[in-house]
């Protein structure tokens, strides 16, 4: 499946992450658009929604996105704030200023967007009928909500180690702590 254009920075997001060019060998993705509706009052909605499905060995993390609909841009030449509407285009970055012509206003808020996660156990456990699940991060359709993503995934990923292994066979320089009960006769 392509991902729609308006969508652009979370496919580059998801490229940093997948080890391959073929994003489809590595997610599952749903999109759902049924167009721009008004709402009750008069304000035009972009009611489309795309849904990414990441695998682990034990997780399946549901990435759901709903584009941004409004950019708020200041030109960095003139400080003039203007506002474009992204339903069905891609999220620019820079746009040209109505008022200078220069193509210098620079993204500084979007308005209509969001990005989440929740995580479930690609099993049930023993005895159950049921996979267990939690949320993870969630807000505005914007890479500093992808990160937190990114560090709720990391973290949800972790194992806790069994029990401490001390190596022997490494070097310690003379300022680093020696650790292990017999490293005062070393």
């Amino acid at each position: 499946m392509k991902i729609p254009r308006q969508y652009a920075d979370l496919q580059c997001w998801l490229k940093s992450i997948i080890p391959s060019d073929n994003m489809e060998d590595y997610l599952l993705m749903d999109y759902m658009n049924s167009g721009a509706v008004s709402n009750a009052t008069g304000t035009v909605q972009s009611s489309d929604v795309l849904h990414c499905e990441l695998f682990t060995k034990d997780h399946v993390y549901t990435i759901s996105a709903k584009a941004p609909i409004v950019g708020q841009y200041v030109c960095q030449s003139c400080g003039t704030k203007l506002e474009v509407s992204f339903i069905d285009i891609p999220i620019l970055h820079k746009v040209q200023c109505d008022k200078c012509r220069k193509k210098e206003a620079i993204l500084t808020h979007t308005t209509g967007g969001y990005l989440g996660c929740i995580v479930s156990e690609r099993k049930p456990r023993a005895g159950e009928s049921w996979t267990r699940g939690n949320d993870l991060a969630d807000g505005d359709f914007c890479e500093e909500t992808w990160l937190a993503i990114l560090r709720d995934i990391v973290k949800y990923e972790m194992v806790k180690i069994a029990s401490k292994i001390v190596r022997k066979n490494i070097e310690l320089s003379e300022d680093m702590p020696r650790v292990g009960a017999d490293s005062a006769t070393e």
